[in-house]
């Protein structure tokens, strides 16, 4: 039989009477102090009420004050016409009003109003009813409240009024700021101590707020009691640009962080770094120092805007930045396994690889023209996804420019600039000179004083035993004392990916080889092999795989030599195949394009090249003929590639006939690209041509109404094989591929079939590209013509709900960070729309994730626009369970509805099943439409299933704000 609080849980009279009869105490508590009888209360079963007033209770007040706060209409009724008193208040001198409009029960606001409640009643604070339901955010208990007589000019004790209070402290409530101001709130009213709204908004770092605030007059320069001004306030909270630089079209606000959303941890200290969170997310605080160079936040604002564009699996990942007065800093991402050199001495083996993802980092900086400045091993993070990551950079280069006056000598000692070669010409090859340093650092695991100052002299320390020649023949190349005409950072990626490639097959167990697949192979690479200008370079690796395999039927190698032969003739073959990302893209009939790609092709030819230099030298074959003299011919064909396109490129005539009508944005967008992102490529023609050939292409562009777009990635500078995915749907395809040889996901999108999907398209990647934080997948661009795709970043330990299943004791811990991630998806105004399980991801470094905001809408339009209702079932199981119910009658998706959903989540996520379970969707639509939810998981506890139900509560204006939600499910994490 049930407990006595069971039974009162239930409201079963009949269980209650028997248990009181064989004993049970009605004034025993449970271990949070509660007796039956104030549960009996709190649950508001009206037959119990009934039985409690029946049997002469006199608590018919404190029951009504219960059961309005607790939102239970029918036991309100009752109570009121058996005598309770409607404008009774509590201790605090709280009405039943003000109770249920705090808690937002809509139905027993109404009913109150309607039986003479008193809606502009004060408590012993100066609070109404309407004030009570702004602080807590109840919209449409607001409306009402105002419709039948409320005044929207209320102030409690302190002078503050709604707008006030909804500008501030709750979270500033766009829409309800709106609906107050366009009710006549004044939004210049000041409370006692001076604030106005625009204050408060201005104080909380609300600034879509303070946007619509200025915009309807609010005063900028209005003085406080203290005589300080609503710009000062902003001056110290980062809000300055939007309050002084409002016209400045070339300041991007994406990055700014107000100060109130973080924390500092005081006692944890990572060297000059300090640990904090950010929205509740672990970040490390890096402070900025005020040096002349920082005389004002707009110098800040521009190096915050470099590292800010800066995103890659290889990068440290600046967050934002904040400029409070006098203690600038900036929030990036928390790094646990540290430095480089720290991280080696632990795990030896991943020297090459590690030194391989920073060079990846680096190759990325210089194609976005950004010269690191400060590279060094200290400068070299491992992150919580155990990938190298590059930092330190551009806040130090800036700092250096405080010295552009300054001797080289004085700046050598200055210690700014670190491990960079400042005599040399080129920045970039300083950076090249000071990763030979890293590589020196890393392999022998030390920081010698000695081995800068013999750089610093034009020599090398002596070779230790841990380098093999190829690898200090690389040391020497990157640390000569001229200047670098042949190495550049994608010759450094090649390079060590050829020595991880080695390191890989070390450990490899071979078994016994077919030697007639090698033939088979090679004939089946001849025949991917195109015959244009533009294969050459490739021709030139197929011919030395040629002649590597004649020589190898007359030596005398080992099984291992044959296997990783075969090995780099499959990887070429796979690179070569039709219907991969490059080869798609030289498939494009304008020869300009082809030209253009070159560049990528020219690169790969490089990295197969010295690969198979390395196995030659490896199995001591012969490079006499001259087909292995390849680093000339490279050299040649590029350049003649790079005066073709060049000559083509200065013409806006020439362009226009290469390029068929069909093609002409795709072929545009990309010759932008190549042009703005890989310059380098370019170098070595004359800057005049380059010039006039960035104005030509950029003003065809704007003729034909191409916007730029900073998130674009070409098809040729990814790499997948289009042939096999790991996930599909209505929208497309997803990948496990590369980008610029970094580890990524990219998501393929067929737009074909579906009015309007396109601008759809553009406008979720726009939303997406902006999105910075830990518990959100990060975007790292994505391609809108051609085939489109959106490259993320891999979630290798998959879906939530498949995770869980592995790790049940996480269920807590992972459903809190999936909500910080939507807690910040609201702060920045965006709403997810598509909310379950498996649209949670558990990223590399442990962490929950959101995503796929915006493609779930392409594939609901897609299934909408389908006639023949092929997927109509998997497109309902893919909504209906997790969908609010303003959703299913019509409405769009909302802050509201996301919340709703997420409750969705937490009972998939505890079940370990669909919301609902087998329910069939045209039953689940019904009863979500009539207010029910699914039945309470058996795993769940009171306190579990009680924030679920707040969160899944009928009315949206009801249901518990996500910050809430947050700090419940912080509780439950433990």
């Amino acid at each position: 039989m049930s407990s006595l609080p069971d039974a009162v849980k239930e409201g079963n009279l009949t269980t209650i009477y028997t248990l009181v009869e064989q004993g049970a105490s009605v004034n025993s508590s449970d271990r949070y102090g509660k007796t039956p009888l104030t549960l009996a209360d709190r649950w508001g079963h009206l037959e119990i009420v009934k039985c409690r007033v029946g049997n002469g209770a006199t608590l018919r007040d404190t029951l009504l004050q219960q059961a309005a706060g607790e939102g239970h209409f029918q036991v309100v009724k009752y109570l009121v016409e058996n005598g309770a008193d409607v404008n009774a208040k509590d201790e605090y001198g709280d009405t039943l009003l003000q109770l249920a409009a705090g808690q937002g029960r809509l139905g027993v606001v109404k009913y109150l109003v309607g039986n003479g409640t008193d809606g502009n009643a004060k408590n012993e604070d100066g609070g109404t009813s309407l004030l009570r339901a702004t602080y807590q955010g109840r919209l449409g208990v607001m409306k009402y409240l105002v419709d039948n007589g409320a005044d929207v000019s209320t102030k409690d004790k302190d002078g503050s009024t709604p707008l006030i209070l909804a500008s501030g402290t709750r979270g500033g409530r766009l829409d309800i700021v709106q609906y107050l101001v366009k009710n006549g709130a004044d939004v210049n009213v000041k409370n006692e101590f001076g604030a106005t709204p625009l204050r408060e908004a201005v104080r909380c770092g609300h600034l879509e707020v303070v946007q619509y605030l200025v915009e309807n007059g609010a005063d900028v320069n209005a003085k406080t009691e203290d005589g300080t001004t609503t710009l000062s306030v902003a001056r110290s909270l980062a809000m300055v640009q939007f309050l002084v630089n409002q016209g400045d079209a070339n300041m991007q606000r994406d990055w700014v962080i107000p100060g109130n959303q973080v924390v500092l941890h005081q006692h944890e200290m990572r060297g000059s770094y300090q640990l904090g969170e950010w929205l509740g997310a672990k970040v490390v605080i890096q402070p900025v120092a005020l040096s002349k160079v920082f005389k004002s936040s707009r110098r800040l604002s521009r190096e915050a805007e470099v590292w800010h564009r800066l995103y890659h699996p290889h990068i440290v990942m600046m967050f934002g930045a904040c400029y409070l007065e006098n203690n600038p800093f900036i929030v990036c991402e928390y790094a646990p396994n540290g430095q480089l050199i720290e991280y080696l001495t632990e795990h030896p083996n991943e020297t090459w690889r590690k030194l391989y993802e920073v060079a990846l980092g680096l190759c990325f900086l210089h194609r976005m023209r950004v010269v690191h400045g400060d590279l060094k091993c200290s400068n070299i993070l491992i992150g919580s996804d155990g990938f190298a990551k590059l930092t330190g950079f551009g806040l130090s280069s800036t700092e250096a420019l405080a010295d552009t006056d300054k001797d080289n000598k004085n700046r050598e000692s200055s210690g700014i600039f670190g491990w960079a070669l400042l005599k040399r010409n080129s920045a970039f090859e300083s950076d090249l000179y000071s990763f030979g340093l890293c590589i020196i650092e890393a392999v022998t695991g030390h920081r010698s004083r000695r081995t800068r100052l013999l750089a610093a002299a034009g020599t090398l320390p002596k070779r230790t035993k841990q380098f093999t020649d190829a690898q200090w023949n690389l040391v020497e190349r990157l640390c000569r004392s001229k200047t670098n005409h042949d190495l550049s950072a994608i010759d450094l990626v090649q390079e060590l990916r050829v020595f991880v490639d080695e390191k890989q097959g070390e450990e490899t167990n071979y078994s016994t080889f077919d030697h007639g697949e090698i033939d088979g192979m090679l004939q089946q690479i001849q025949e991917y092999v195109g015959t244009d200008d533009a294969d050459r370079m490739s021709r030139q690796v197929y011919e030395r795989l040629s002649e590597v395999s004649e020589q190898l039927r007359y030596q005398n190698v080992s099984e291992a030599f044959f296997w990783r032969y075969f090995g780099m003739l499959e990887a070429f073959s796979k690179h070569m195949r039709p219907g991969s990302s490059l080869s798609a893209s030289l498939c494009s009939s304008a020869t300009v394009l082809k030209y253009a790609m070159s560049r990528q092709v020219a690169n790969d030819a490089s990295f197969f090249h010295h690969k198979i230099d390395r196995f030659m030298a490896a199995a001591s074959l012969s490079t006499s003929a001259d087909i292995h003299n390849w680093r000339t011919g490279w050299d040649h064909v590029r350049q003649e590639q790079n005066q073709k396109f060049m000559n083509k490129a200065q013409s806006a005539n020439t362009l226009l006939e290469d390029i068929p009508e069909e093609e002409c944005e795709e072929v545009l967008t990309n010759l932008r690209y190549q042009l703005s992102k890989n310059y380098i490529n370019y170098e070595t023609s004359a800057s005049e041509g380059l010039t006039r050939a960035r104005a030509v292409i950029s003003n065809l562009c704007k003729a034909k109404g191409m916007l730029y777009e900073s998130w674009f990635i070409p098809e040729s500078d990814v790499e997948f094989d289009k042939h096999t995915n790991f996930a599909s749907g209505g929208f497309g395809s997803v990948h496990h591929g590369k980008w610029l040889d970094a580890r990524v996901v990219i998501k393929t999108v067929d737009l074909k079939q579906v009015h309007n999907s396109r601008e759809m398209f553009l406008r979720e990647v726009k939303v997406w590209h902006k999105l910075y934080h830990p518990h959100i997948v990060q975007m790292y661009g994505a391609c809108h013509v051609g085939k489109p795709f959106i490259i993320c970043a891999y979630a290798p330990n998959g879906q939530l709900d498949e995770y869980l299943k592995k790790h049940p004791t996480e269920v807590w811990r992972k459903l809190y960070e999936a909500a910080l991630g939507l807690l910040y998806l609201h702060r920045m105004r965006v709403v997810h729309g598509d909310l379950k399980c498996n649209n949670i991801l558990i990223g590399a470094d442990g962490f929950a994730k959101l995503t796929d905001f915006g493609l779930s809408s392409i594939e609901a339009l897609e299934e909408s626009d389908r006639n023949d209702g092929s997927k109509s079932e998997t497109f309902a199981v893919g909504a209906v369970r997790w969908k609010a119910p303003e959703v299913l009658n019509g409405a769009g998706a909302t802050f509201e509805s996301d919340v709703y959903s997420f409750g969705m989540c937490i009972i998939e996520a505890v079940s370990g099943n669909y919301p609902w379970g087998s329910l069939q969707d045209a039953a689940v639509t019904y009863w979500v439409k009539d207010g029910a939810i699914p039945k309470r998981p058996g795993q769940c506890t009171d306190d579990q299933w009680r924030l679920v139900k707040q969160l899944c509560k009928y009315e949206p204006s009801n249901r518990l704000p996500i910050v809430d939600a947050v700090k419940a499910l912080k509780g439950l994490a433990g």
